[in-house]
């Protein structure tokens, strides 16, 4: 698992909830702060888990959200419905979030694919099918012998789905086509 210490982050959290049901069945939440900016971390922790007496906390998903205004004078952020109800943490940040991860859990360094159909495509290995991975886009910042530090920009929770006889795939939206990323093995 991925976990980030929130203990460091306390200044910059504006919101801990949940989302909300918006129109149409999608999420949302809609902020009062007036002076939020228009780019916001959004971090879902793991189901279940809590922070620890060190403040660190387990995280599933960080997503960075952009803030529309919305009708009636209030921020809006937008999800999709696989976001509604679940448990989250907002934090207004300048700089991105840094994380280091360990050489051997990166199964995939590149570029998101397109696929056929014009989704986002990542092919791995056939023997990590069934696995659950992270897929981080940022930029790396250090590498050393043993460790990777990563600039993080967003980290989607994926599964491994089977492609052809000797290949598995991540599949991902069409926004993220020629972005690049690493594929992190999740920890069972």
């Amino acid at each position: 698992m991925i976990s980030i210490n929130i203990k460091e982050m306390r200044k910059e959290k504006i919101y801990e909830g949940r989302v909300k049901m918006g129109h149409g069945g999608r999420g949302t939440i809609r902020l009062h702060n007036s002076n939020i900016g228009d780019q916001l971390y959004v971090i879902f922790p793991s189901y279940g888990k809590k922070e620890d007496k060190d403040g660190n906390l387990e995280i599933d998903e960080i997503l960075r959200k952009t803030v529309e205004l919305g009708k009636d004078g209030k921020n809006n952020i937008d999800f999709n419905r696989e976001y509604r109800g679940r448990k989250c943490i907002i934090i207004k940040r300048e700089s991105l979030i840094k994380l280091e991860f360990a050489k051997w859990k990166i199964i995939y360094d590149g570029i998101v694919k397109k696929s056929f159909n014009g989704q986002g495509l990542i092919r791995v290995k056939d023997m990590f099918l069934g696995e659950r991975a992270f897929v981080v886009f940022g930029e790396s910042l250090n590498d050393s012998n043993e460790n990777i530090m990563v600039s993080v920009n967003e980290i989607r929770n994926k599964g491994i789905h089977p492609d052809n006889d000797h290949t598995s795939r991540v599949l991902l939206s069409k926004d993220y086509v020629n972005c690049k990323c690493l594929v992190v093995l999740q920890e069972a």
